[in-house]
């Protein structure tokens, strides 16, 4: 697949080379993951630059949005990595964000941002035009997957208040409409809204992906309802977390409680191809991320551990993936482009 670098070539062949140096056995695996970066960007001063980012996505033009939850906008860049605009700035009118969380493609090749602030789905068309929000009947906390159906309905994965799933489907006027897989059993409910969960896509044929953020397994839904499929689980991999995902500190009027928000966990499931689902752990505190390729009926091609904490977020319509990373020496939040290849 043919390479194209940025200004920043140097820094980026040094990554790709470091990436293949913390690699699984291939015991038992029958491809190997090759990934080097295509470009990678924080942002500009002439446009803005990215303080928190919570989503990428795709838009119908080629161009990629990146939703900044701090700054509160989205930002569009070209296809090859160029901070262009400001696609939605923080408001409360139409096609203003107030707390942007994640994005989704829509059937119809526009995007849709879940904006936590107002507690709405709101949409845009291919060309980056605002056309609906929808405000949805209940408020999903942390949340960690979201996808449109091509039956038009929103798909979130969090946590509900008062409510013991961990997948809501929602119709397209913002009312929810089932709601599936219970979460965790917690002590503290705060505990399990927080952890509820897990990155969810669509593949190409009708199926409704489901990666737990902890422990490791991956399911599969019918997108118009129905039984799950196991795809894959591997319970020595991660390991689940409840109630100590929440800790106290300090004492008498000083004590507060601080969460565990970077244990390791699922942040991606995605269908690079029809042949292919890719599921990718992060490992934020050694500053890694594990990359894992299964065939659609849940055999393991390929398992590597990368040395960088790369948060994937979409893929493209190439193939290539949309991914962030914090730099672990500035923690700057970096947007970056994947050429990924199995053989």
């Amino acid at each position: 697949m043919a390479q194209r670098f940025s200004r920043c070539t140097p820094r980026l062949i040094r990554s790709a080379i470091l990436m293949t140096l913390l690699c699984f056995p291939r015991a038992g695996f029958t491809q190997t993951l090759h990934d080097a970066e295509r470009w990678s960007t924080k942002g500009s001063r002439n446009v803005a630059e990215f303080v928190y980012i919570v989503g990428m996505a795709e838009a119908g033009d080629g161009g990629i949005q990146v939703s900044d939850g701090r700054l509160n906008m989205l930002i569009g860049l070209s296809a090859s990595g160029v901070p262009l605009r400001i696609a939605a700035r923080r408001g409360n009118g139409p096609g203003e964000v107030r707390g942007p969380t994640l994005l989704t493609g829509t059937p119809s090749g526009g995007l849709a941002v879940y904006d936590i602030g107002q507690n709405a789905i709101q949409i845009w068309n291919r060309d980056m035009q605002f056309e609906q929000w929808v405000r949805l009947e209940a408020m999903v906390v942390n949340p960690k997957g979201f996808v449109v159906l091509p039956t038009g309905h929103f798909v979130l994965s969090g946590g509900i208040s008062r409510n013991p799933s961990a997948i809501h489907r929602f119709h397209s006027d913002g009312r929810l409409d089932a709601s599936w897989y219970t979460a965790p059993r917690t002590e503290d409910p705060r505990v399990g809204l927080m952890i509820a969960g897990g990155p969810l896509a669509v593949t190409a044929d009708g199926r409704l992906l489901f990666s737990l953020a902890a422990p490791h397994r991956i399911l599969a839904y019918p997108v118009r309802g129905g039984e799950a499929k196991l795809i894959a689980g591997d319970p020595k991999l991660l390991a689940a977390i409840a109630d100590d995902f929440m800790r106290e500190e300090g004492r008498g009027s000083t004590r507060r409680a601080t969460f565990q928000w970077h244990f390791p966990q699922s942040r991606a499931v995605l269908p690079p191809s029809e042949r292919r689902i890719l599921n990718v752990v992060l490992y934020m505190e050694r500053g890694t991320s594990l990359w894992e390729v299964y065939s659609p009926d849940g055999k393991l091609l390929s398992r590597k551990e990368v040395s960088r904490a790369y948060h994937p977020w979409a893929i493209t319509s190439n193939g290539d993936v949309l991914a962030s990373y914090r730099d672990p020496d500035t923690d700057e939040h970096i947007a970056v482009r994947l050429a990924l290849s199995l053989r």
